[in-house]
């Protein structure tokens, strides 16, 4: 997967007609794993299933080192996707079903054409079809129950990337200057308040508190959980106050 957004990927079934099917070896291929070109003959042979990120084969086509050719099944996830400059649409633009050697595609989706009306989901069906080259079945629940069974969830831990780790800091140091920012709020408050409203005050003083504690434990130890289970109270006191930090930050 990428990020944000999307994750979309391209898995193509690769190799000659003749080729042997033993092994039925399968291998991944993303932004994070790059398939060099000199390399995309080599895993052709090697591989039965050929899982690659559509970006990245799309890249393989622009530098010859690919052709649609090569293949025997592309199989697309959420093809809706197949429009505009997204990596499908560039994938499939010279894809022509008529021209000797080309695979078959196959595309799933759950919401191929999107909200509107029904002459724009119509429109928008028609076009995914046409690039495409197919025809739309519609898949009940029923019928993939027959031949699958229900997914079962599994939760992998798996090492930080640099990025994960870079994202991680970003936040923090965003959670940090949220909490200076809401403390000097605070604070701010506090002393605008006539003595008459010695409730709120209080009230005001002892958010202040826990926020300046939550914040040195976030400091020392590098660990943000006190100061946002802090916010998390801090939400009741913006709902009931009108604090413009803590409704922008929260």
């Amino acid at each position: 997967g990428g990020p944000g957004a999307e994750a979309a990927q391209a898995a193509a079934s690769a190799g000659a007609a003749d080729r042997a099917w033993a092994g039925h070896l399968v291998d991944w291929f993303c932004s994070d794993r790059q398939l060099p070109a000199a390399a995309w003959r080599e895993e052709l042979e090697r591989l039965s299933v050929l899982v690659i990120e559509s970006g990245s084969f799309r890249n393989l086509l622009q530098q010859r080192a690919a052709k649609l050719t090569d293949l025997d099944l592309i199989v697309l996830d959420e093809c809706h996707h197949a429009a505009k400059k997204h990596a499908y649409a560039s994938v499939l633009h010279g894809y022509n079903p008529d021209i000797p050697g080309m695979p078959q595609v196959l595309g799933f989706s759950a919401s191929p054409a999107g909200g509107g009306s029904t002459s724009v989901v119509e429109a928008r069906v028609d076009a995914l079809l046409a690039l495409l080259h197919a025809q739309m079945h519609v898949v009940h629940e029923e019928e993939v129950q027959m031949v699958a069974p229900s997914p079962a969830e599994e939760e992998q831990c798996v090492d930080p990337r640099s990025v994960d780790i870079h994202m991680h800091n970003w936040l923090l140091e965003r959670v940090v200057w949220v909490a200076l920012t809401i403390g000097q709020d605070l604070h701010a408050m506090v002393e605008a308040l006539p003595d008459s409203a010695a409730a709120t005050k209080v009230e005001l003083l002892r958010c202040s508190a826990e926020l300046d504690y939550a914040f040195a434990c976030t400091k020392g130890a590098g660990n943000q959980g006190e100061l946002l289970a802090w916010a998390a109270g801090a939400r009741m006191l913006a709902a009931t106050w009108r604090l413009p930090n803590l409704a922008l930050c929260l």
